[in-house]
């Protein structure tokens, strides 16, 4: 079994900043706000809290099993592979991500990922996508 097999059983030992913290969601929704209808990459539940109208993209059933808070007439969580997943063009006003660039397999599935997400959002819509990345060796080794 892969660490993404596992990760829902470990969700609720995440803490921030690898889970996002109130400023996180806070600066999410100062580049979206809360009435936008969103395309959300995973099943975040800080973010998917945060918004009224969210379809969630996962293609782990375990995390939407366990971590998605739920569908409702404005939320909806959809089994899939971002870069396979069927949604209408020009219907979304943001597409988020929380770490989402991170968990690709390599630069040419973050292009494929990004020109599909373009695709999705209405002109002028927002991509906004926390990333992470490694401390330098330096800071590492103190």
């Amino acid at each position: 079994m892969s660490h993404w097999q596992k990760y829902h059983a470990r969700w609720a030992q995440i803490q921030p900043p690898l889970r996002p913290n109130e400023d996180v969601v806070e600066h999410l929704l100062q580049l979206a706000k809360p009435t936008c209808n969103i395309v959300l990459l995973g099943v975040t539940p800080e973010i998917a809290d945060a918004y009224g109208r969210v379809t969630a993209i996962d293609k782990n059933p375990a995390m939407i099993a366990n971590v998605w808070p739920g569908n409702n007439a404005g939320k909806r969580a959809i089994e899939d592979d971002w870069l396979h997943v069927n949604l209408p063009h020009d219907s979304f006003d943001a597409v988020i991500g929380d770490g989402s660039l991170n968990n690709v397999a390599c630069p040419g599935e973050i292009s494929a990922l990004l020109q599909r997400a373009m695709k999705w959002l209405v002109p002028g819509g927002v991509f906004a996508c926390r990333l992470f990345e490694r401390p330098d060796r330096e800071i590492m080794t103190h």
